[in-house]
């Protein structure tokens, strides 16, 4: 018979992801950013390119 739970007959189930994230260092790169993509959109808007060409505005 298997017996699972807190108790001193039970085990606790620790998942290996879950261990693996609370044991890493904290993050230092900064978090990622679309302004580039953001100019680059405004940039083609500029040019003259209009929806009804097929592209999304």
């Amino acid at each position: 018979m298997r017996r699972s739970g807190p108790g001193p007959l039970g085990a606790m189930v620790t998942f290996l992801a879950g261990w693996r994230m609370s044991h890493l260092p904290p993050g230092t790169r900064p978090l990622p950013s679309v302004a580039l993509y953001d100019q680059l959109l405004r940039h083609r808007r500029q040019g003259g390119d209009t929806a009804g060409q097929g592209e999304a505005p």
